[in-house]
């Protein structure tokens, strides 16, 4: 009698975002059968570039791709070779404030300095002792984060502590903890007392969704130096390429992706995920299921209530997502309009940030918080047509106007739908003081809203990270420990995405250390 060979069911992976494709490639490149599901009608989840208006590309979501590029996940998944390039934004940030004059962050520390000491070299030098005095930190996260979510533990082995105190001896082990636990505002009070490059730094670390009043921030604003030391990067063709190469990688290492495929179950047998039932009744098996989506979608919904203990349930439930999250509206130009102070070929390298100090930031979070939009945005803009032609027709850009704190739900419960139009005069209000011509270039203008990112690819509240990133939910701690290792209770069932260790943005360090997981799990079974 012949023999026959069962053929394995394949792993499937919930949602295309950029972290489901990244863990699908890994896994493909293996030699697993993988399937991706994804329920919006085109992959790449946040990572998707649009035509808003006739031949002005904008991203929808996510913009710069600068943390996927302090990994070696490009290079893994060889996605130069299927289309993918960077080009480098330096400047990656030129900042105004009314407390001083304009300058340029550069990648290089001393060209950011010596344009810091045009004006002031109190200013250079403040800026140069923060970032030596942050960046050791800020390697060791950087190490960690490229060798995956085992190497987070890095922090947690003595060696590993001893050698970031040495490193951080001018705080010490008490005062290091003390910085660690603080908002950024007490960060920058105590390493950088001068008005116009607090409001610079707190700018950019605003755009973790974190305010400069959160208990346990500081560090997003010690990520200062990471800039410095990986740079900013746009990926050419708009965020929408990331996701365009990972599906042609996938692809060609044998992989399936599937759109329009929304999943209403996660399957059970035998104690073990074994498959899932998407929305139209399909039941599609599995070998494992890896939810590259928001962690309590998983957790809360697509289990049966009987499947998880109950006291998981509860911490699920209890998992915190802010109310403050990012508008942005796009604007297409019928040329570049000049900002005041920065003249210049490479004054839209990068990102324009328009802050007045980090009371504004705050402020603007506090009443993100509470449910009302901010009187006085912190606003900044991007042209990433400026290093990227393809983007708008030939001698027009596209502009993005974006406040990292508004509400994604307003307290008086009306729809955004009331308010876009209202919001995004005001975000170009905000910004005309340093782009005086800004608005006689304006051909046409369309508000991105929370509600829009909610409705399109499931982001609840417009949360770009799924979940806060404070330090309770950040690294091994995120989702929840004992979740931090991508495997949950559930044999079988991986959790992956934004909302899971190490943390969330364009960063697919959960994709692929979740396919590591898969990975090292599968081998060990017969």
């Amino acid at each position: 009698m012949a023999s026959t060979t069962r053929k394995r069911a394949p792993v499937i992976v919930i949602g295309g975002g950029h972290n489901g494709l990244v863990c699908a490639c890994y896994l493909a490149r293996a030699g697993i059968e993988t399937l991706v599901l994804e329920r919006a009608p085109r992959a790449g989840g946040a990572t998707q570039t649009v035509e808003s208006f006739p031949g002005f590309f904008f991203d929808t979501h996510a913009v710069a791709h600068n943390m996927i590029n302090m990994t070696t996940i490009p290079r893994d998944l060889e996605l130069e070779r299927v289309g993918l390039v960077y080009r480098e934004m330096d400047p990656f940030t030129t900042a105004y404030s009314p407390a001083g004059p304009p300058f340029r962050m550069y990648r290089s520390v001393a060209r950011t300095c010596d344009d810091l000491a045009r004006t002031s070299v109190t200013d250079a030098r403040l800026y140069r002792d923060y970032i030596r005095a942050v960046e050791p930190l800020t390697r060791i996260v950087l190490a960690s984060m490229r060798a995956g979510s085992t190497g987070a533990r890095l922090l947690a082995l003595p060696g590993q502590v001893a050698q970031a105190l040495r490193a951080l001896r001018g705080f010490g082990a008490r005062g290091l903890a003390a910085t660690l636990l603080a908002p950024y505002q007490r960060l920058l009070d105590e390493l950088l007392p001068t008005p116009r490059v607090q409001a610079a730094v707190a700018a950019l670390a605003a755009h973790a969704t974190v305010g400069p009043a959160m208990p346990g921030g500081s560090f997003y604003a010690m990520w200062q130096s990471a800039y410095h030391l990986s740079g900013m990067w746009h990926p050419l063709g708009g965020s929408g390429a990331l996701a365009e190469a990972l599906v042609r990688r996938l692809q060609a290492w044998g992989g399936q992706l599937r759109t329009r495929a929304g999943v209403r179950r996660i399957e059970v047998r035998n104690g073990r995920a074994a498959g899932v039932t998407l929305d139209n009744g399909e039941t599609i098996a599995a070998t494992a299921v890896v939810a590259a989506i928001n962690p309590k979608i998983v957790l809360l919904e697509l289990l049966a209530p009987n499947v998880l203990a109950e006291r998981m349930l509860r911490r699920a439930r209890a998992l915190h997502t802010g109310n403050a999250v990012q508008f942005v509206t796009h604007l297409a130009l019928n040329r570049l309009p000049e900002c005041i102070g920065q003249p210049g070929a490479d004054a839209w390298n990068g990102m324009q940030a328009f802050t007045r100090d980090v009371g504004q930031v705050a402020r603007a979070f506090a009443l993100a918080e509470a449910g009302f939009a901010p009187d006085d945005p912190p606003v900044y803009a991007f042209a990433p047509s400026a290093i990227d032609p393809a983007l708008a027709p030939p001698g027009k850009h596209g502009l993005y106007l974006a406040c990292p704190c508004y509400p994604a739900r307003f307290a008086d419960g009306t729809p955004w739908s009331a308010h876009a139009e209202r919001e995004l005069e005001r975000l170009i209000a905000a910004a005309e003081p340093f782009i005086p011509d800004l608005r006689q270039h304006i051909i046409d203008a369309k508000p991105r809203t929370p509600e829009d990112a909610e409705r399109e690819i499931g982001l609840v509240g417009g949360h770009p990270m799924h979940l806060d990133l404070t330090l309770d939910q950040l690294l091994v701690l995120r989702p929840l420990p004992g979740l931090a290792g991508h495997r949950t209770p559930l044999p079988g069932l991986y959790l992956s995405g934004a909302g899971t260790n190490p943390a969330g943005g364009v960063i697919g360090a959960p994709g692929r250390d979740t396919a590591r997981a898969v990975l090292r799990d599968l081998r060990h079974r017969p």
